[in-house]
């Protein structure tokens, strides 16, 4: 009896160091990749304009790809595969957003896919890290583009999560600055 009181008091002395071992943020090098649907808020900051332009929706992860839903002000659904970009305004029909499907530099070039997925891994391929903090409350990389033509339009991406990815921040060169937080309803 003695015993098992030793090990519940063990157990329970051991309790809190777990539950904050597990609230802290892991590495972002160990991220899980997105998978399933989640809220957005989107907020466009336009070089000229004083008012940010805001638009809330879902986007849809899996291994086939990526749909991207802005649901306020407008319905626009993109979806973003392997094979390209389509797009459907107010439920009408979808469209490409390219004539090549196979040489659309933004899928190719930006690594655009995998940084919507959260896969962090493969962002290497496409980015040179700049930056990166991590720490219990969680991590942040700003990455610079590796293709040069890219770099002229962007100057930078920076990441923020925890377990998973939680905000994109895309500055481009001429000043215009798009943030993506994700679940925030």
């Amino acid at each position: 009896m003695i015993i098992r009181i030793g090990l519940l008091i063990t157990l329970f002395g051991l309790w809190p160091v777990t539950a904050m071992a597990q609230s802290a943020c892991p590495p972002m090098a160990f991220v899980s990749a997105l998978n399933g649907t989640q809220s957005f808020q989107q907020t466009r900051l336009l070089s000229g304009f004083s008012q940010p332009i805001v638009s809330s929706g879902s986007v849809t992860v899996s291994k086939d790809g990526v749909i991207w839903t802005v649901t306020h002000p407008v319905e626009i659904t993109t979806r973003l595969t392997d094979k390209g970009m389509f797009q459907s305004v107010m439920g009408g029909p979808e469209t490409p957003l390219q004539s090549n499907t196979s040489g659309n530099p933004m899928l190719t070039e930006t690594g655009l896919l995998s940084l919507l997925r959260g896969d962090m891994k493969d962002a290497e391929t496409y980015y040179t890290q700049l930056s990166l903090d991590e720490g219990e409350s969680g991590w942040t990389a700003k990455l610079k583009p590796k293709n040069e033509a890219l770099s002229s339009h962007l100057a930078s991406i920076t990441l923020q999560g925890c377990s998973a990815l939680n905000e994109i921040k895309i500055n481009q060169t001429n000043g215009d600055q798009l943030t993506v937080v994700f679940g925030s309803d």
